[in-house]
């Protein structure tokens, strides 16, 4: 959790973005993940992504992205682990109805 909440100012920092824009678009990714393949990653994980990459896509891009990472990657190393990578990202979270 420490890590996360020191990753939050460099986002905002990097970016010239706030906490608050972030976390939308957090939110975001996994509110459009939920809908498009029935997973919800983690918050630490969609940090992890989104400061991952100079490269600028949307939410919805990035839970495709998400999606189809998840559904050719190999078994799982423990519960929470998808054992998917998404931009260099482990994906962790979990699957939803």
């Amino acid at each position: 959790m420490k890590k996360f909440l020191l990753l939050i100012p460099a986002l905002a920092l990097a970016g010239c973005v706030t906490t608050t824009q972030v976390d939308e678009n957090i939110s975001q990714v996994q509110s459009y993940t939920r809908a498009f393949c029935k997973y919800v990653p983690t918050v630490a994980t969609v940090a992890k992504i989104l400061s991952s990459s100079t490269v600028v896509d949307t939410a919805s891009g990035i839970a495709a992205g998400i999606c189809s990472a998840l559904s050719t990657a190999p078994l799982a190393d423990g519960p929470g682990k998808s054992g998917a990578y998404y931009r260099g990202v482990l994906i962790e979270g979990k699957r939803v109805r």
